[in-house]
């Protein structure tokens, strides 16, 4: 299973890392509406993460693996009957954020375990 190296403190939640994305989007000046966009994308991962875990808010960074986002993309085909193009764009916000936590140190790649 592929899993993002760690380079710095993995404790922080999923949302503790994207209320810390979404203050760099401001603080970068980035439109509302592309704020918006980062969002609801990231709302599709919460949904996910809630049908599939018990308690989704207290997960960390060093959560995230391919495996997930494998999962993420099969339960938005499932649950909501998205196509690919659909789905792309969903993952394209989920995108920005990781890269942005990987600008940030929090983890360096995705790399085999």
């Amino acid at each position: 299973m592929e899993r993002l190296k760690i380079i710095r403190d993995n404790s922080l939640t999923l949302k503790e890392a994207f209320e810390k994305f979404i203050r760099n989007c401001k603080i970068k000046d980035l439109s509302e509406y592309t704020i918006i966009y980062y969002k609801k994308s990231y709302n599709y991962l919460t949904k996910y993460l809630k049908s599939e875990y018990d308690n989704p808010e207290n997960i960390t960074i060093k959560y995230l693996s391919k495996e997930v986002v494998d999962e993420f993309i099969y339960w938005l085909k499932d649950n909501y009957n998205m196509k690919n193009v659909t789905i792309n764009t969903r993952l394209r916000g989920i995108r920005a954020f990781l890269y942005y936590l990987m600008e940030q140190k929090y983890f360096e790649r995705l790399h085999q375990d």
